[in-house]
């Protein structure tokens, strides 16, 4: 069996991540399947070993002025708001696969790679982080593309796109879909940890960070911290499945508030951006997650409060598994 991996968008950290945790399920069942990877993302300081053949698909930086924020960004950065660029994509895609005629199509933020694909009758399966689970809805804003698939195959962008999948998030932190898309765990395997180490902060350290730091420092808690990108390294995900943090603190971006629901641990967060504001408005109207300020009196109060939080959340994760099902049941699923 021949499966093409795709990736277009996105963090090339999570996706390469996501692709290799799915593609070593399918060497597990299929040990004698092909497995090949197509994208336009920079494959540094990343494991692309998983795949068999690799092949780097253009991409073009086109900046424009239009406004929005997350997958609409990332796509009118593209150049899918010029419609030769977006036709240049598209063709680049089909020629792909019309050579490799895959049996199997796996798209990890590739809505270009979904279009054509189902165009073109391959099988797909799409792998997806929050800000672009459902692609649809911002595919949406280009009414000259629903126009033109009508004119190709009579289906519009809502149509091509509806494809299963697996969203690697959990069900608290989730969004209504239109698709079939099971929610699986990116952290599966660091999950069986039980052993307990000291709180982790991943991200960029801003000044409000550095005084959090500063003030657990002084209460005897020396956080980890980590890059977001490095969160998907093998060496740190080997060091969280030995002892897992006592607790997270993050930006409420899909990979650390995936972490603390799939560890079964309190989340502390301040969100920055639209994206992550809804993220926390989701996660704390569950007691999921709990904000945080870089006021020391805050922060007293949430050290004072931690233990709760950390029963809670265990009780939680022991109750419905963080939201996640596993990758195995979710391909069961969709494949």
């Amino acid at each position: 069996m021949r499966v093409l991996f795709a990736s277009e968008m996105g963090s090339a950290a999570e996706n390469f991540h996501l692709m290799k945790i799915v593609a070593a399920e399918l060497r597990a069942r299929m040990p004698q399947c092909e497995i090949i990877l197509a994208t336009s993302l920079k494959a540094k300081d990343v494991d692309i070993s998983w795949a068999d053949k690799g092949y780097s698909t253009p991409k073009f930086t086109f900046r424009h002025d239009a406004e929005g924020d997350g997958v609409i960004q990332q796509l009118h950065y593209l150049g899918w708001t010029t419609d030769e660029l977006r036709k240049i994509q598209f063709n680049n895609w089909r020629t792909l696969l019309e050579e490799l005629e895959p049996e199997q199509v796996i798209c990890c933020n590739a809505p270009g790679a979904v279009i054509v694909a189902t165009m073109l009758g391959c099988p797909c399966l799409t792998l997806a982080t929050e800000p672009n689970v459902d692609e649809s809805r911002s595919l949406e804003l280009f009414p000259e593309l629903n126009a033109w698939a009508h004119d190709m195959v009579g289906m519009g962008v809502v149509e091509l796109t509806n494809r299963p999948g697996i969203a690697f998030l959990s069900s608290m932190s989730d969004t209504p879909r239109s698709s079939m898309m099971l929610n699986a765990s990116p952290f599966e395997y660091v999950a069986k940890s039980t052993a307990i180490g000291p709180p982790l902060l991943i991200g960029r350290l801003n000044d409000d960070w550095k005084a959090i730091q500063q003030h657990l420092q002084a209460c005897g808690l020396t956080p980890e911290r980590i890059g977001t990108s490095e969160l998907f390294s093998d060496d740190t995900l080997a060091r969280l499945a030995c002892a897992k943090p006592s607790f997270v603190l993050g930006a409420y971006d899909f990979a650390s508030t995936s972490l603390a629901l799939s560890l079964g641990v309190p989340y502390l967060g301040m969100p920055q951006t639209e994206l992550e504001r809804r993220q926390a408005a989701q996660l704390e109207a569950s007691k999921r997650s709990y904000r945080i300020t870089s006021d020391p009196v805050m922060v007293d109060i949430l050290l004072g409060s931690m233990p709760g939080f950390q029963r809670d959340a265990a009780a939680r994760h022991e109750a419905d598994q963080g939201g996640f099902c596993s990758i195995e049941t979710a391909l069961d699923m969709v494949i």
